[in-house]
């Protein structure tokens, strides 16, 4: 079986004069609370079109994200089991999730994609969720910085 690659993240040249993650991030983010039903914030993701949320607290700090692999894994279990599994998002989110702070550098964030398998990072500054960066944006730039 081949080994994945999976580099740990070595500082870049500062002469490349490299984005920040607050350059990148999505500023308007779908953001889903603890205490909303699970069925309506899958019923969000599917509207939106997005593949997963972060659960923010009232305060503004992240608990966790729910992703269409919890829901997935959620209705699955539901229709095993012919009965409810969860009833709110807190139920079904996946608590232990990293983010990323706005002042890091795209290379940065490209290192948390490739080590943490995710497809977005929340990004918090001071406790609070102020953004989400996505991998298909560094890629994006990442691209367009090979092509010089």
């Amino acid at each position: 079986m081949p080994k994945s690659y999976a580099p740990r993240f070595v500082a870049p040249d500062a002469s490349l004069n490299l984005p920040l993650v607050r350059d990148l991030m999505i500023k308007k983010v779908i953001s889903l609370t603890p205490e909303m039903e699970i069925h309506a914030a899958m019923e969000l993701l599917i509207k939106n079109k997005i593949s997963g949320a972060p659960v923010i607290a009232r305060n503004g700090s992240l608990l966790g994200m729910l992703t269409e692999r919890d829901c997935i894994r959620m209705l699955k279990a539901e229709l095993m089991h012919s009965q409810d599994v969860a009833h709110t998002v807190a139920d079904c989110m996946n608590a232990d999730i990293p983010s990323i702070e706005p002042d890091k550098n795209i290379l940065e964030a490209a290192a948390y994609f490739v080590e943490k398998n995710m497809r977005r990072i929340p990004v918090v500054e001071k406790n609070k969720v102020i953004g989400q960066v996505h991998r298909t944006e560094v890629l994006k730039y990442m691209a367009r910085l090979r092509k010089g």
